[in-house]
């Protein structure tokens, strides 16, 4: 995706596409971007500086189309430090989400049988 996003013509698109997904407010947007992007698994591999041997996710490109979406959104007056407050928390609980999801999955392929 980062190699992508170096071609200005496909980031600008992106930006549009994120901010046509919306949100009661900033964090439901970021969320909903975040969760088009990225899958629990993939975010729980990341933090916002590369802490605890992580990758780095404030470098991509991605967060700042993520941060450009919300700056040009008119509905929600965001700051740069709530968007990566609001990436960051994502990033922290991407793995419970995950274990959440398979175990949800797990259920229904008990219950089916």
């Amino acid at each position: 995706m980062e190699e992508q996003l170096q071609d200005e013509a496909k980031k600008k698109q992106l930006i549009i596409d994120l901010k046509k997904l919306g949100g009661e407010d900033t964090k439901k947007m970021i969320r909903r971007m975040l969760e088009r992007l990225l899958t629990f698994k993939l975010g729980s591999m990341y933090t916002w500086d590369g802490a605890r041997g992580k990758r780095v996710f404030g470098t991509l490109s991605i967060s700042q189309v993520i941060k450009s979406a919300c700056a040009t959104t008119q509905r929600h007056n965001t700051t740069e430090d709530e968007v990566e407050r609001f990436i960051k928390e994502w990033l922290r609980r991407a793995k419970e989400r995950c274990i959440q999801t398979e175990k949800k999955k797990v259920c229904k392929c008990i219950c089916m049988w």
